[in-house]
């Protein structure tokens, strides 16, 4: 490879493995934490096994300074209590066997401390009186005197005397209604009616125990008991754990009943309940013991059922001899992991929708935390940059970036996010999230009462007031987001409806969980609408079409080699951002999926690809360049892939297409430095079918439409491949037509107030240089140096990119070179 993709060669195999592969801290880094937490992988038939360690300033593991965990019941030390600066030697082994080779961390006066209470410790903090998780007994009083005339509190009030109408439901309705034609659809079919029972079980016991809670009244806890009892004589190993959200559900209520209304039930009633709570704890903690700690994610226990299990423990703790064990497993996951899909940068790597089935779960736990301790668990960066994300990865009025599960349907924001939103801006005195906050709830007409999620978060905490509001919106246009993997560029991030939104996806997390294998893949949108985007559907996972198309790299705005696609479920393939550019008249992105194809472990493929490097420069307000660099081992066939969910036209007299949407109109030039040919179809292989029976807004049963997929490929295998794709957005009204995107006798094209030269000849150096004819912005890679008018511009040589732009009559300069994103604990 030449010179310039040193990156690629740099890059390791895996970024996130699925699986810890090594010990942490390590290498002789310095730590972000004192004190670290300790982390291990885990070895095949390690489960349900016990783990020494052995920590000491000493290299020989002697002196005084020797800490040692004995037999702990999984994968994770922690200190607690901070360590002296300098150098730190640890080892860990399993059972009785051997001990680990040494590792090596060092401990600065830099390196933050966060200290935290014991487990021990942390039990002693636990009140012995109940209620103990949805309020102190201590402060029922004031939370009942204080939320006495509150709108929120009236609402649940409202829901609990609907519920006293009602009976609870019965252990049969968690079976599934229809029949599948495979085995998978049936399983499907058997978790949706599962889960369908742990949600009237919730539907019901939550606001009656509230409610109980909120007034004194008996005939809620009445009511609430009653339906417990039903809950808990129901076969803990039945029906209603065939979903683990149904089972995780059936827990809580059962433990928030048994905590909300201790001192009503009889000795008898609190065996029943605690029977069956103990099963399902057990369960829980013997399928993450040995195996959360080290797995780099799994979805339904992050989401919500950590919560769960961490609330649960508190409500039975000296009742439950396991809830000490459960509380223990989830105190120090959270102190170890959390956020676990949020990076440092404030993204989530598995995209927007699944970032909603969390928000509760990233602030309820950490303030629980904080009022028994007195210590601040929402300290990670996670926390700070997290807003930012919000606005620039989902504007009001709009779509999402369009990147992961969920987001093909997810137009505007959900309550529960803004709920979540609102209270990080008064935890953390941040006027952008209470800024995202209301401009959606304006944009859909509602108030923060109308968010149940956080509900019961705002009537317990007495939150501080909400930060100033904004003077005005300062932020700039565009934002990387490296560690999550993703780029978010507009127009107007203030007015929606003529925002012009450009997004890039390249993530060194790869395509596990609900993330997709779209490495390299790009969505536009206009006004809120979908112009070119994401394709196809979700009737479930797991079935033909989620795996061959939705999750696929077919179904994305991104290239195949030989038709082979980047694996999915796939932590080993995966992408990355190496640089980032914003200016004024034009934002850049550099994306790198040149690991993508190939996988030696996961999903076993070599696909020979070498090098897949997406040039993307928006030119506000509506042009969108894109040169890509492809190489192989082999002569292959290239496929440049784009999708739209409206009708696309193609001009074949020049390989130009056109796309409409009901505000925004768009044309699409490709070029290749080999002849190109170009189709369309509308056709998903294979069809999405609509099994489960899953209805639209209006109760319609919900029918999958048709969407134009287009594909540019080589005519002949080449070793080699560009592609230059120049895309120009419009409002629809504009009656301005668009420029014809044809070179002039010195290779350049002229696109309107733009001028693009390309390297499309795969024997010379790649280059790519964009300049305003009014020679006041200039963006440049693959050139030593630059001149714009009288302007010369040097840069680091060939490996860079520069822009540049003339703002106030001063020359604003800035360059990138290659960066490798960050790794994690």
């Amino acid at each position: 490879m030449p010179e310039k993709d040193i990156a690629i060669q740099e890059a390791p195999r895996v970024w996130h493995p699925r699986f810890r592969e090594s010990p942490y801290p390590a290498a002789g880094k310095t730590v972000k934490t004192n004190p670290p937490i300790l982390l291990i992988p885990l070895e095949e038939g390690k489960k349900n096994k016990h783990f020494s360690f052995r920590l000491s300033t000493h290299p020989e593991f002697q002196g005084k300074n020797l800490q040692e965990g004995k037999k702990l019941p999984y994968a994770i030390y922690h200190p607690h209590k901070a360590l002296a600066n300098g150098d730190w030697y640890w080892q860990y082994k399993y059972e009785d066997g051997p001990w680990s080779d040494t590792q090596h961390f060092k401990i600065n006066s830099k390196v933050a401390v966060f200290e935290t209470p014991s487990l021990d410790e942390l039990v002693t903090l636990v009140p012995e009186s109940h209620p103990r998780v949805l309020v102190y007994e201590k402060d029922l009083q004031a939370f009942r005197l204080r939320n006495k005339d509150h709108t929120e509190a009236k609402k649940i009030l409202a829901l609990a005397d609907n519920v006293l109408r009602q009976s609870p439901p019965k252990e049969s309705e968690g079976l599934p209604v229809l029949k599948g034609t495979t085995k998978v659809e049936n399983e499907k079919l058997a978790q949706d009616g599962s889960k369908k029972l742990g949600t009237l079980a919730n539907q019901g016991l939550t606001p009656l125990v509230q409610a109980y809670l909120l007034t004194d009244r008996g005939v809620y806890a009445k009511a609430a008991i009653i339906w417990a009892l039903e809950v808990a004589s129901w076969d803990p190993n039945g029906v209603s754990m065939v979903n683990n959200f149904a089972d995780s559900e059936c827990m809580l209520m059962l433990a928030t009943t048994f905590d909300a209304c201790y001192n009503l039930l009889t000795e008898e009633e609190k065996t029943l309940i605690l029977k069956s709570i103990q099963v399902r704890g057990n369960r829980f903690y013997a399928s993450w013991r040995n195996s959360l700690e080290a797995k780099v994610f799994s979805a339904h226990v992050w989401q919500h059922i950590l919560e769960r299990l961490f609330k649960t423990s508190l409500a039975t703790l000296n009742e439950i001899p396991e809830a000490k064990d459960w509380l223990a497993l989830v105190y120090d996951l959270w102190q170890a992991r959390s956020p676990v899909l949020g990076p440092d940068d404030g993204g989530w790597w598995n995209g927007t929708h699944y970032f909603e089935l969390n928000t509760l779960t990233l602030l309820d736990i950490p303030m629980i935390l904080n009022s028994l301790t007195g210590i601040d668990f929402l300290r990670s960066p996670f926390y700070e940059n997290n807003p930012y994300w919000l606005i620039y990865s989902f504007p009001p009025l709009s779509y999402s970036d369009g990147f992961g599960n969920g987001t093909e349907k997810q137009f505007g924001q959900k309550t529960g996010v803004l709920g979540y939103a609102d209270a990080l801006s008064r935890l953390k005195g941040n006027p952008y999230a209470a800024w995202y906050a209301d401009q959606h709830l304006a944009a859909m007409g509602l108030t923060l009462a109308d968010d149940p999620s956080f509900r019961w978060f705002r009537l317990r905490w007495e939150l501080p007031a909400r930060p100033s509001p904004l003077a005005s919106m300062d932020l700039p246009l565009a934002r990387v987001f490296p560690e999550t993997g993703t780029v978010n560029m507009h127009s107007d991030l203030e007015n929606p409806l003529h925002n012009l939104m450009v997004s890039l996806r390249s993530s060194p997390y790869g395509s596990t969980s609900h993330a997709h294998a779209d490495q390299n893949a790009f969505n536009i949108q206009y006004g809120g609408k979908k112009l070119f985007y994401t394709s196809g559907y979700r009737p479930s996972m797991g079935v033909p079409h989620y795996n061959q198309w939705f999750k696929a790299t077919k179904g994305h705005n991104t290239v195949l080699i030989d038709g082979k696609e980047q694996p999915i479920a796939s932590a080993e393939s995966y992408g990355w951002i190496p640089r980032f550019l914003h200016g004024q008249r034009i934002s850049y992105v550099l994306g790198d999926a040149s690991k993508a194809y190939d996988n030696s472990i996961e999903k076993p493929q070599q696909a020979g690809l070498q090098k897949f490097r997406r040039h993307m420069a928006y030119l506000r307000p509506g042009l969108i360049v894109i040169y890509d660099e492809l190489a192989a081992d082999h002569p292959a066939d290239w496929s440049w892939l784009l999708h739209s969910m409206e009708p696309t036209r193609l001009d074949e007299s020049n390989g130009r297409l056109f796309c409409e949407t009901d505000n925004a109109k768009s044309q699409v030039d490709l070029f290749g430095s080999s002849p190109i040919d170009i189709s369309i179809s509308t056709k998903f292989d294979p069809a999405p079918v609509n099994f489960r029976g899953m209805r639209d807004e209006d109760g319609d049963l919900l029918v999958y439409k048709d969407q134009w997929h287009i594909t540019a490929a080589n005519t002949n295998p080449t070793g080699k491949m560009r592609f230059l794709a120049i895309i120009q957005v419009a409002p629809k009204e504009s009656k301005k037509p668009f420029s014809p995107s044809q070179k002039n006798q010195e290779g350049i094209w002229e696109i309107g107030d733009w001028r693009i030269q390309a390297s499309l000849d795969e024997n010379t150096p790649p280059a790519l240089q964009i300049e305003h004819k009014d020679q006041t912005a200039i963006l440049v890679y693959g050139k030593e140096n630059l001149q714009i008018g009288t302007q010369k511009i040097e840069g680091k040589g060939l490996e860079s990119t520069i822009l540049a732009e003339l703002i106030e009559g001063e020359w604003v300069r800035k360059e990138a070179t290659d960066t490798l994103p960050k790794g994690r604990n």
